[in-house]
């Protein structure tokens, strides 16, 4: 049977690109991410480990597979905060494109239609496809892994089942253990709706397993397998290992809040301060069933999960009136599952930014659409009292809407908190008076509950200002853009869009540059002239501060063939140094620079070999632990290089 040209779908899909690349990269790129992009391309080393620097003394802090696809796009285009923002924005608008193609062979066409158009105009989906951070490219292999999944059931072929299994091990590759938030719903779909036998699914399940452990892990082993002086030290890890960077630092401590990698305790300065990931934590609104619906939280992605909950009642419903659980009841068991222990995760963990919350929503797009068609068929039927529910649950929607909107009541026109109740209660009053002209009225209330996403959606897209750090959508993030922007370095963003505050006794060294107006003003503009440039700039990766203009430019003059222009403390310094320059940075603490990648050893080798002979470090002197070690070795044996212009500048010139 040929298959129909949808132009509805082609409708949300036009849509769905629009949002993801009108002004994509005008807000620039996380240029933590960026920086290892520039690195990879110069050598097949840094693109394997996904490299900071070109030298691989360290990698970035997530494994390299969504990494890949950006350095593939940086080496065609260019490196640029557009070609490493493309991958991300291409995968957005595939997601929606795969969800449509996963809910319709279950609900039909028009059910896809809606679940499409849901995803495509979620306010943190689109935010976070419009920034270079890895999660849009998760979703992805998310979605490619549970449209793998259905083949695999209505088809009744397991091989299928490998291949979903697969693509998850993909997507831990990506993001490690936030790949496998979506696993148990996979295992308990496949045991309930796969039409073998009960010992089948198992040895069926069981293989799939092997599958996802092994392509999980064969990037770890191919490290570990590395002897480590062959190889990259791994960002993030305390002890050079992948591993213990999924289960620790990617993992244990995104749920309870040790945040020690990300604040960034060594050297004392700000090249060792809160990172971009620490200061991610602080709205996230206290941990309990309310988090979700708190008014840092609620714009993000929660718009519609009131309609879920009716949606979970009315498939309960009509399990009752089946006595059975059919295919249709198990693919919306599938969603719940998926969307269930993420809402319980971000409800109690200690730690994580309002970015993650994306991955909730596949799951509430099929689900408010899966629940549409449901309270739909039973509002026709006007059988009982379940024919109440549908303009209840929309009204309830609609009320909900608003409550958000008076959440935000600062930022937006007061006004539409009454246009949202006044639409509530007119198609809860139509629906419930009379039947006449219903289909129309129900297109019409299930466009209007998708008016206030979309607009929270399209704010930072028509404003150009989505924060490439720490994406969020809504008035928060229209504040000024984020890290990365073009030209003026050191230009850093808090996650609300605006610059951080700055506190007047914070120590910085000369030789750092942070704007004058960002010190105690976190509500400063980016000015209107900022300058920009072919290739990004080293801006606000993290408040990691930014080599000066006068001390770049001794570095430069004074580079005698070096391998790394000079070394600094945190990734996010070293970031604008390569993202600015034609030279590569040695970030010696990592991210947060309190990685223990340096050693006094390595540090005598390196010096020893000529790979670098310049060491930035604070005025304030060392802080504690082994970086201490490394600051104190540095001010022993190298010469202070004293200007009017920077401190902290050391030059190592032979024992």
């Amino acid at each position: 049977m040929k298959k129909r040209f949808d132009p509805w779908l082609a409708a949300i899909l036009a849509l769905s690109a629009a949002l993801n690349f009108y002004k994509i990269g005008e807000s620039g790129s996380n240029s933590y991410y960026t920086a290892a992009v520039e690195s990879m391309t110069t050598n097949w080393t840094s693109f394997f480990y996904a490299s900071l620097d070109s030298g691989n003394f360290i990698t970035v802090d997530k494994p390299p597979v969504a990494l890949w696809f950006q350095a593939v796009s940086a080496k065609i285009f260019g490196v640029s905060d557009w070609s490493v923002l493309l991958p991300e924005a291409i995968a957005g608008v595939l997601s929606v494109l795969i969800l449509y193609m996963i809910v319709k062979p279950f609900y039909g066409q028009k059910t896809a239609r809606w679940a499409s158009l849901v995803l495509a105009v979620t306010p943190i989906f689109v935010a976070v496809t419009r920034t270079n951070n890895v999660d849009a490219l998760l979703i992805f292999f998310l979605l490619l892994a549970t449209w793998a999944l259905m083949k695999s059931v209505r088809e009744k072929k397991w091989s299928w089942l490998l291949l979903s299994m697969a693509f998850i091990g993909v997507g831990f590759n990506i993001k490690m253990l936030q790949a496998y938030m979506v696993v148990p719903a996979f295992y308990l779909f496949y045991l309930l709706a796969a039409q073998h036998s009960w010992k089948k699914r198992i040895v069926h399940l069981i293989a799939a397993s092997v599958v996802l452990f092994s392509v999980s892990v064969s990037y770890a082993v191919a490290v570990q397998l590395t002897p480590e002086e062959n190889r990259p030290y791994i960002g993030g890890s305390e002890t050079n290992s992948v591993l213990e960077l999924a289960f620790g630092y990617n993992g244990i401590q995104r749920l309870t809040g040790d945040e020690s990698k990300d604040s960034g305790s060594g050297s004392g300065s700000l090249l060792n301060s809160n990172s971009t990931q620490g200061a991610g934590g602080e709205d996230i609104g206290e941990a309990g069933f309310f988090r979700l619906f708190s008014d840092s939280m609620s714009g993000q992605a929660s718009w519609l999960l009131p309609f879920v909950l009716f949606g979970l009642i009315a498939l309960i419903v009509s399990v009752k009136r089946q006595k059975a659980w059919t295919m249709q009841h198990q693919f919306a068991l599938f969603w719940l599952a998926w969307l269930l222990p993420m809402m319980g995760f971000f409800s109690i963990a200690s730690f994580f930014h309002r970015y993650y919350l994306s991955m909730m929503g596949p799951a509430i797009a099929a689900l408010t659409a899966i629940g549409g068609a449901l309270l739909w068929s039973m509002y026709k039927e006007q059988k009982d009292w379940s024919r109440f529910l549908f303009p209840i649950a929309l009204l309830s929607t609609f009320t909900f809407e608003a409550f958000v909107l008076y959440q935000n009541i600062e930022t937006i026109q007061p006004w539409l908190i009454g246009v949202v109740i006044a639409m509530g209660l007119i198609v809860c009053m139509l629906l419930l008076l009379t039947t006449k002209h219903a289909q129309h009225v129900r297109t019409a209330a299930m466009l209007g509950l998708l008016v206030m996403p979309a607009y929270w959606a399209a704010m930072p897209v028509a404003a150009g200002t989505t924060n490439s750090v720490m994406p969020v959508a809504g008035p928060a993030s229209t504040g000024g853009p984020g890290g990365g922007v073009f030209g003026d370095r050191g230009v850093a963003m808090a996650e609300d869009g605006e610059r951080p505050e700055i506190p007047e006794d914070m120590e910085v060294p000369d030789g750092m540059d942070l704007p004058d107006d960002q010190v105690n003003d976190g509500n400063s503009e980016v000015p209107e002239d900022l300058e920009t440039g072919e290739r990004p700039s080293g801006g606000g990766g993290g408040m990691g501060g930014s080599i000066s203009d006068e001390l770049l430019s001794y570095l430069e003059e004074n580079n005698t063939g070096e391998t790394y222009l000079v070394a600094v403390q945190n990734a996010n310094s070293a970031a604008s140094i390569i993202l600015d320059t034609d030279y590569t940075a040695l970030a010696m603490g990592g991210f947060g620079g309190s990685d223990p990648a340096m050693t006094v050893q390595k540090l005598e080798e390196m010096t020893a070999n000529g790979e670098v002979k310049f060491f930035m470090t604070s005025s304030g002197g060392p802080g504690g632990g082994q970086n201490s070690e490394v600051t104190e070795w540095i001010q022993e044996n190298c010469t202070e290089v004293t200007s009017e212009d920077w401190s902290g500048l050391y030059v190592y010139e032979g024992a």
